[in-house]
């Protein structure tokens, strides 16, 4: 099963490569987040059946093959909560799109962080084991907000020998593996983040900010060797002569992981 993710910046063209994507020969999910001004070229095309959103924000949504029954169970302003079956169980998947730092980085910051921490203690206090989360995140894979075990509690690593929770001061908590987080750099087997944004102060330009996470007792199922940050989509290249982001598409590039 593969599930990806892709900031469309508000863009027609990635639509169109989404519409020909084949959903029925397998399980497939394409969340996509920014298409605020797009719903009617949505529910223009044929794949408009197979998509779900929240029809207030028309931030996040996702696209998927009919046979694994996806249902949009909430939606709160920045992320839609979604479940669907894998290897007869019910996955939780939330697609989300925090708050974007461009005009007041504390603001968003502060805003993004009361949302993470609502998402993830309705996980631990729902139990949903089996959960996944992606979208984008506005905030760097190496900020304390990703590690923290209050927060989202993640590793760059899984080790299915590894206990699925953490215990510290008392409380016990899910943790995540995100395998999108290995790829900030020269091993990745694409470029070196999923969208390119560089500060006059700072060196690094090439960013993850878009990830997907998942659930210690999900994560045995990833196929790592197929994860992996997209430069094509349906054959069509996504980067430019610079190999940067083609912003024809989108300013930021989509990913995949794949479920065994």
């Amino acid at each position: 099963m593969d599930i990806y993710f892709w900031n469309i910046n508000n863009k027609e063209l990635p639509l169109n490569l989404i519409n020909n994507f084949d959903f029925n020969s397998h399980a497939a999910i394409i969340g996509i987040s920014e298409f605020w001004d797009q719903e009617q070229k949505i529910l223009t095309l044929s794949k408009s059946s197979q998509f779900q959103y929240d029809l207030v924000t028309k931030r996040t949504g996702i696209y998927s093959s009919n046979f694994i029954n996806a249902n949009l169970l909430k939606a709160r302003r920045f992320y839609t909560l979604y479940s669907f079956i894998y290897n007869n169980s019910t996955i939780y998947l939330y697609v989300i799109h925090l708050k974007s730092q461009i005009k007041s980085e504390s603001e968003a910051y502060s805003l993004n962080l009361y949302q993470i921490n609502e998402l993830i203690n309705e996980i631990n206090t729902m139990r949903y084991y089996n959960s996944i989360i992606m979208g984008d995140f506005h905030i760097p894979f190496y900020d304390e907000a990703f590690f923290d075990h209050f927060k989202l509690n993640v590793t760059n690593y899984f080790n299915e020998n590894l206990k699925i929770y953490k215990k510290y001061a008392g409380y016990e908590r899910l943790k995540f593996y995100s395998p999108i987080n290995s790829f900030n750099g020269d091993l990745s087997k694409g470029p070196p983040g999923t969208y390119y944004f560089r500060k006059q102060h700072h060196s690094q330009g090439w960013h993850i900010i878009d990830n997907i996470l998942v659930s210690y007792p999900l994560s045995k199922f990833i196929d790592v060797d197929k994860c992996q940050i997209l430069t094509e989509l349906n054959n069509v290249h996504l980067l430019n002569k610079h190999n940067l982001p083609n912003k024809i598409y989108s300013d930021h590039l989509p990913i995949k992981i794949t479920l065994k």
